[in-house]
């Protein structure tokens, strides 16, 4: 009935009985910046380490990616660290959100993404979604939708469930994501 990866749960489109088609729509990257001024909990990477109390990896692909433009620590059951890079090029865009999710956080379900494939992330089952579609977070009776649109690499690794959201291809996707290091602090 659905894919389960950490937290993530995904619930495919159901299957066509004729003639199925499967149309792959270019992925759209409209502007999420006023969304990032209705998160609460921003902080700094420094802050969010020291209030999970763990290591915190970042991509070290690309070279010049650097730090996160954003970092948001929410309360979700357990912790959600959500980072975001603007695009260098288009700054009222969103070029790139990592989520690191705790286990025994909220729920998060996914319904009808237009692609669901399988794949690996440092020999770490992983999931690849694209399309426009509905994600649900949910804890007890506290419920939370929002659309996604674009493409998702989700992946589980010691308890953490990883969410790369983007607008790049696959291999690309998992090129970042097997990039993931902890810089030494200075």
């Amino acid at each position: 009935e659905f894919i389960q990866i950490g937290i993530v749960r995904i619930f495919p489109a159901p299957v066509a009985t004729e003639n199925p088609t499967f149309e792959t729509p270019a992925p759209t990257s409209s502007s999420l910046i006023p969304l990032l001024e209705q998160i609460s909990g921003e902080t700094t990477i420094e802050d969010a380490q020291q209030e999970i109390g763990i290591p915190i990896p970042l991509p070290t692909y690309p070279p010049d990616f650097g730090q996160p433009d954003h970092v948001f620590l929410q309360d979700a059951g357990g912790w959600m660290l959500i980072m975001v890079w603007r695009d260098k090029q288009q700054p009222d865009r969103v070029q790139m959100s990592l989520h690191l999710i705790e286990e025994g956080s909220w729920t998060i379900n996914k319904f009808q993404p237009t692609i669901i494939e399988e794949t690996s992330v440092n020999d770490l089952r992983a999931i690849w979604t694209v399309g426009d579609y509905p994600l649900v977070m949910r804890n007890a009776d506290i419920q939370f939708t929002r659309l996604i649109n674009g493409n998702v690499l989700i992946w589980e690794e010691n308890k953490i469930t990883y969410r790369l959201e983007t607008d790049i291809d696959l291999a690309e996707a998992i090129r970042i994501a097997e990039s993931l290091q902890v810089k030494p602090t200075p």
